[in-house]
């Protein structure tokens, strides 16, 4: 069984540590270069 969590839910993730109003900031800056690299 492999890990299957998808970047909305990471995102969703991210932004629930860095609190609702960095949500974008996490986004943006995780799509561009983000510290996890997802393999699909």
């Amino acid at each position: 069984m492999s890990y299957g969590i998808s970047p909305t839910v990471f995102a969703r993730l991210m932004a629930y540590f860095a609190g609702e109003e960095d949500i974008q900031k996490v986004i943006l800056f995780g799509s561009r270069h983000g510290p996890l690299q997802f393999r699909h």
